[in-house]
């Protein structure tokens, strides 16, 4: 560990677990999560199941009540909190919490739960878990979500998938179906080689589409048409102010382009949808906003720019 990183630590007591249980490490990112923490860590502790959970919580060098109730917390359930809290903010310097997160990591499965989202279903690590036992191919199995929108700006919908089952890296990357906190996944994904370390660093900060490409790489990836979670955008929201930058309604989809060139080539199949997709994100975008006749003209562009593609893709997205 660098010298520069200081930081207070309690391992958890993992001597009353159960033999040939799963363990599974949830990995919560906090910073200035004061008004969500709370939520957050209620919704790991209800989780019910067949494992054993180590709950792993790192907060940022937060300079408000965050770290405090991640102290009652982890006073309140020892034997499954392990708290961290940074004194120096890594996350501003550009350092990876990755150096703090690996060397923690006790499960054979890894969930994540960043500090201003939550779980909204007691069994959701089971189903997931359980899957993943049973399906030694599968690199990771994920969830839908919700959306809980705190801002006066309208939000993307909630991304739609009308029965469960195996989905391909392209709807991954290009439809956000996952979220960083619906996903479950092997432990594998964290001990990559050079190649994964160097696209995270160009990556960063929004890192959660690399992951979910990689998975594919690694395995199949299941998805579960529930909706177990919720993904809250607030005004501090990374997501909020990537649309503040860009003066738009939405991030854009200048990420994705990034890691198709990245992981793939110029040539691949997904950078030619991805123009399809941000087309349809602004026709949703638009819908919400309550502005019907833009919205036509703009699902009337998205057709006339490829209409063979426009049907298979609004198809999927909206019959399957």
């Amino acid at each position: 560990m660098p010298r520069d990183l200081e930081y207070s630590s309690k391992l958890s007591n993992f001597a009353g677990m159960e033999k040939g249980k799963p363990i599974i490490t949830v990995v919560v990112n906090t910073f200035q999560h004061e008004r969500f923490i709370a939520q957050c860590l209620d919704g790991v502790l209800m989780q019910r199941g067949d494992f054993q959970l180590h709950l792993l919580v790192i907060d940022d060098a937060s300079s408000d009540s965050t770290p405090d109730i991640i102290r009652d917390y982890a006073a309140r359930y020892p034997e499954l909190i392990e708290p961290v809290l940074l004194t120096k903010n890594i996350f501003m310097t550009g350092r990876k919490t990755q150096d703090v997160i690996i060397p923690r990591l006790r499960g054979k499965y890894v969930a994540i739960c960043e500090g201003d989202d939550f779980w909204t279903a007691p069994q959701k690590l089971q189903q997931q878990v359980s899957f993943l036992e049973t399906h030694p191919d599968y690199s990771a199995c994920f969830h839908l979500y919700d959306i809980l929108n705190e801002t006066p700006s309208p939000a993307p919908a909630p991304p739609r998938m009308r029965r469960s089952g195996n989905v391909s890296v392209q709807r991954l990357v290009l439809e956000h179906l996952a979220h960083t906190n619906s996903i479950l996944m092997r432990r594998e994904i964290f001990f990559q080689g050079e190649e994964y370390w160097e696209i995270y660093k160009k990556m960063y900060p929004v890192t959660d589409i690399l992951v979910f490409a990689w998975l594919a790489r690694l395995g199949k990836v299941y998805g579960f048409a529930q909706r177990w979670s919720m993904y809250r955008i607030h005004s501090k929201g990374i997501y909020t102010q990537a649309r503040l930058e860009t003066n738009s309604t939405s991030a854009g989809h200048s990420a994705e382009s990034k890691l198709i060139s990245l992981m793939y080539d110029s040539a691949h199949p997904m950078k030619k949808w991805l123009r399809l997709y941000e087309q349809l994100e602004q026709w949703t975008l638009l819908r919400r906003a309550g502005k019907p006749v833009k919205a036509v003209l703009q699902l009337f562009r998205a057709f006339i720019y490829n209409p063979t593609r426009f049907l298979r893709l609004y198809y999927s997205r909206y019959f399957l």
